[in-house]
């Protein structure tokens, strides 16, 4: 039977079971009625192709586009806080997850609209990576197929995921768009830290930090272009704290600037700690993160998670588990706070210090927790990581 004949049900069935957007729309455009099943469906289908394409990461994508209009002026702020972060739990735990057919369509296509911006800043991040394993780590053998293969849909995810949480973070602590940011306080601790820190694990939280990283690093190269009007754009407060800024920046000068661009990219592909340009720098241990976090952090992570101590197993590549390069760093010892538990054992400092790099540069420029096992295997093979063994990052400030 034809495709196109089809009882309508079934194509609904069919093409909500596309893996991508793309399919998705190849689909439906291969003949009327099956188009015109598709716009009797429209935002329902979307939403379930969507929901294929994230997978995990959906629940993300719903929690950030509950963010958005959160007022960081009102006095019903922290209120609203805890809400957003009440419905992200239900996201995460698949209690609050919404109907597709009771879903507006603007909504669903503002949704899409997101992953678009996630999904080119997570290209933007892997191909930085990329650059820099090929330039820059050694690998004993001339052949490291690992190292440079494309990456799989589970590094993928993960690099999504940190990008709309970074997102997430951005707009609780006060709107870009504002001239200054809001204040820190006490009921922040609460809202944040306790609340959403909460419901992500160390290594998420340590995922977060590694697209943060480079965010910051692209911000630093921006204050280095000659042109005025574009330094001060890409500098400005909109594409440090807006994502959707950052990525039309980005959009702008490879069309109308690609040697820029390319300069850009370079020298954010690096092992080399940026330098003070124009008053600003990278600080590869994210101050601004790390007081919210470390510094305020609640006495047990997460809260009644778990009881202490515990370790933790590496049960293959899965975005919703323990990657290996966190398990094998702490040697399956659950780390209370990664940012105090970013020391190492005396040996690998040493070898990166005499290198000029810094100890956090393997969580945040290297991204470990990015990556699938194989890949973190062949980095520690490198010249330049020989000294990273098992448990290297376990130290007197763990934490545990």
């Amino acid at each position: 039977m034809p495709l196109q004949d089809l009882l309508p049900e079934l194509l609904v069935s069919l093409l909500g079971s596309a893996e991508c957007l793309s399919d998705l729309r190849a689909i439906a455009s291969t003949s009327k009625r099956i188009y015109s099943v598709f716009e009797d469906e429209k935002a329902a289908l979307i939403y379930r192709v969507l929901s294929n394409e994230l997978g995990p990461v959906l629940s993300d994508a719903l929690a950030l586009s509950k963010t958005e209009s959160l007022d960081a002026s009102s006095p019903s702020y922290h209120q609203q806080v805890r809400n957003a972060v009440s419905m992200y739990a239900g996201y995460l735990s698949g209690q609050k997850s919404p109907s597709p057919r009771r879903l507006p369509l603007d909504y669903v296509l503002s949704l899409v609209n997101c992953y678009r911006i996630m999904k080119y800043l997570a290209d933007v991040y892997i191909k930085s990576k990329l650059m820099l394993f090929q330039n820059e780590i050694n690998p004993r053998s001339s052949s490291s197929p690992s190292l440079m293969a494309s990456p799989s849909r589970t590094e993928r995810l993960r690099v999504l995921r940190a990008f709309y949480r970074l997102q997430i973070i951005f707009n609780l602590y006060g709107n870009a768009e504002s001239s200054s940011r809001r204040e820190y306080n006490e009921l922040d601790t609460e809202c944040i830290n306790y609340h959403l820190f909460g419901l992500w694990e160390p290594w998420e939280l340590q995922q977060v930090s590694c697209v943060a990283a480079i965010t910051q690093r692209l911000y630093v190269q921006f204050a280095r272009i000659e042109d005025y009007f574009l330094r001060k754009e890409g500098t400005s407060r909109r594409v440090y704290f807006g994502l959707t800024a950052l990525r039309n920046f980005i959009e702008k000068l490879r069309a109308s600037h690609n040697a820029i661009w390319q300069t850009t990219l370079r020298e954010t592909s690096n092992l080399e700690i940026a330098t003070r340009v124009r008053g600003m720098f990278v600080n590869y241990k994210m101050e601004w993160f790390h007081c919210r976090h470390h510094e305020y952090r609640m006495k047990t992570f997460p809260h009644g998670k778990y009881s202490y101590p515990t370790l933790i197993h590496f049960d293959g590549d899965c975005v919703t588990s323990a990657p290996f390069a966190w398990v094998d760093a702490f040697d399956g010892q659950y780390a209370l706070d990664f940012f105090a538990s970013a020391a190492s054992n005396g040996r690998a400092d040493s070898q990166l210090m005499q290198l000029g790099i810094p100890m956090g540069l393997a969580w945040s420029r290297l991204g470990f927790v990015i990556w699938d096992a194989p890949r973190v295997t062949t980095l520690k093979r490198s010249s330049v990581l020989t000294e990273f063994a098992t448990g290297w990052a376990l130290g007197h400030t763990t934490g545990l």
